[in-house]
């Protein structure tokens, strides 16, 4: 690849991590320690970076190097979001979403679009009881402790202000969601695998996490019928019969796009690679055309779709009551 191909994505590249009000070739040369002459003659293309001295803008700016590094076709860098292998690794999570959804807060231009088979994790952060509990069984999941029981109060105040605080930002970014009837199917199964291992201390508490799961559903559709979170025309929701999802949150924000891919149940692989999220959106874009609308007027699509749900949710609490 020519330097005339390489300047506009290493450009482009450190623009989304220096602020506007600064100067490229100075940002350079003070994370770099080089002089400005060398800052200036790496812009023009006329010196090359090293993967080292790309390695210390992004660290510095806070950018990914799939850009730099992912030059040739069909080569896509990705990284890895660890989730909840470790109490430190669950909260370090917690605190990089906040951080991200305040960024995005914060972006007139951003928005999301999540497209996977499972509840939004940003909307599951706005139930105490449901996230405590999945937060319990992910974790439950990477470690060799299988005889502690769910204690909700335990789980509940471990994680609570930056969980609450991730969905407090999500309302406030619009957002696209698809949804399937089977959407709430693997919460639905984890709660009864752990009623019949044990891992629950009573089918109270199995029911205090379906209770919020009625909630969640009831804000859902509730947002569906208006068409807003926190302002108006903020939010969509669509309803794929097919249930054909590609397993990505595409975040689309002022200065990039990046793609989140599930990955070992609550890791992701992410990827601001400019091939890569077109290919998403033109996906998503597809998925959308074969699926129902259920915003705003679609009134009777709606009711249809919410009754499927909870149908499915109240089909485990009859068989929880019978474990009293």
């Amino acid at each position: 690849m020519s330097k005339i191909q390489e300047l506009p994505d290493i450009q482009e590249w450190l623009r989304a991590g220096i602020p506007v009000n600064r100067n490229a070739a100075q940002t350079i040369s003070d994370v770099l320690n080089i002089s400005l002459d060398a800052a200036y003659r790496r812009l023009r293309g006329q010196s090359p970076f090293t993967l080292q001295e790309g390695m210390q803008l992004a660290t510095a700016l806070g950018l990914s190097l799939d850009i730099l590094a992912a030059s040739g076709k069909g080569q896509i860098v990705f990284e890895v979001e660890a989730a909840a292998d470790s109490h430190d690794s669950r909260t370090s999570n917690l605190e990089r979403l906040l951080k991200m959804g305040k960024a995005l807060a914060d972006d007139p231009e951003a928005r999301i679009v999540h497209t996977q088979e499972d509840i939004i994790p940003f909307r599951m952060y706005g139930y105490p009881q449901l996230r405590a509990f999945k937060h319990y069984h992910w974790e439950r999941l990477y470690t060799s402790d299988t005889g502690t029981r769910f204690n909700p109060v335990e789980e509940e105040n471990q994680r609570d202000e930056a969980a609450a605080g991730i969905y407090r930002l999500y309302m406030r970014i619009p957002s696209l969601e698809v949804w399937s009837e089977y959407s709430l199917d693997s919460t639905l199964r984890q709660i009864r695998y752990d009623m019949e291992t044990g891992h629950f201390t009573s089918a109270a508490d199995a029911l205090a996490v379906t209770a919020d799961m009625h909630r969640l559903l009831d804000d859902l559709q509730e947002q569906a019928r208006t068409g807003h979170k926190h302002r108006e025309n903020d939010f969509q929701l669509f309803w794929s019969e097919i249930a054909v999802f590609n397993g990505s949150l595409m975040v689309y924000a002022r200065s990039h796009q990046r793609v989140y891919t599930g990955h070992h149940t609550m890791h992701y692989l992410s990827t601001s690679n400019q091939d890569y999220c077109r290919q998403t959106t033109e996906w998503n874009d597809l998925l959308l055309r074969r699926s129902l609308n259920l915003t705003g007027y679609a009134e009777k699509l709606r009711y249809r779709f919410f009754n499927l749900l909870r149908q499915r949710v109240k089909a485990l609490e009859s068989w929880l009551n019978e474990q009293e």
